[in-house]
């Protein structure tokens, strides 16, 4: 048999599956009837439950927030109520550490969680290796600082990264610590979870406070100048988003799994012709 065949022939399918996927984001839920991680297509609004919560999980208590996803060990990452960072594979839901605060949003960059404290402008980082916990900067431009909000924060694998609050949307970059340059670019996207697919920022209300009649609407935003086009809502009502994840243009981690085990039966076969 030659294995360099079957290498080259994974390596096409994921290609295949990368360019043939309409543009998604992953989304936390945190209502009463609709908790969990959700893979969510952009275009149409429609969703799929990738993993349901379940680890020192109180529904409706918008406790379980900050989701991002670490493509390269393709895991996602929430922090709970009881301020535990929370690492979801496909073998399950594990504490793997413990946070200095609440979280309010996140973001995955270079082997490290980021995150938000809850009621603040103060930028903490996360050792993925270590799971330790150090604040890094301050969101802030001259004396105005950018409060987390009902906000989200997503990152590219440049470190650049966007912000969406009340105070305006903004951007800056993971490797500048302290007190990180903050550019404004527009004003506020309210309460808007953002996350990348691929090069596409996308964002969904929350629908919290007072945007009661904009919840679950999906939108794409033009980093540029901040601006929102509608694209689509999602196709249940009782969602409640707490957070919104950035998704690469690759097979989810239960994809992976799956295809890594029909081209083990693509294997047997050819095995079981010679």
């Amino acid at each position: 048999m030659n294995f360099g065949k079957i290498a080259i022939s994974f390596s096409t399918l994921t290609v295949i599956a990368a360019t043939s996927q309409a543009g998604y984001i992953y989304g936390l839920s945190n209502s009463k009837t609709m908790s969990g991680i959700y893979k969510i297509d952009t275009a149409t609004g429609k969703t799929s439950q990738v993993h349901s919560l379940k680890l020192n999980h109180q529904d409706n208590s918008g406790e379980d927030n900050g989701l991002a996803l670490d493509t390269k060990s393709k895991s996602f990452y929430y922090a709970n109520y009881k301020k535990q960072l929370v690492k979801v594979d496909s073998i399950g839901e594990k504490v793997v550490g413990s946070l200095k605060a609440a979280v309010s949003n996140a973001t995955i960059y270079n082997n490290a969680y980021y995150y938000v404290a809850e009621g603040g402008s103060q930028l903490h980082k996360v050792d993925l290796g270590t799971y330790t916990d150090t604040s890094y900067a301050t969101l802030k431009i001259g004396k105005e600082n950018y409060s987390s909000g009902y906000g989200d924060i997503a990152s590219q694998g440049d470190g650049t990264f966007y912000g969406a609050g009340s105070e305006g949307f903004y951007s800056g970059n993971l490797e500048n610590k302290g007190i990180s340059s903050i550019k404004k670019i527009g004003k506020g996207l309210g309460n808007m979870q953002i996350g990348y697919f691929g090069s596409s920022l996308y964002g969904v209300n929350t629908g919290n406070n007072n945007d009661k009649a904009d919840a679950n609407k999906v939108y794409a935003i033009d980093t540029a100048t901040g601006t929102k086009k509608y694209l689509s809502t999602l196709d249940n009502s009782k969602f409640f988003i707490t957070d919104v994840a950035s998704a690469a243009p690759v097979p989810e981690p239960a994809s992976l799994v799956a295809m890594g085990l029909g081209l083990a039966g693509v294997v047997r076969r050819r095995r079981q012709a010679k």
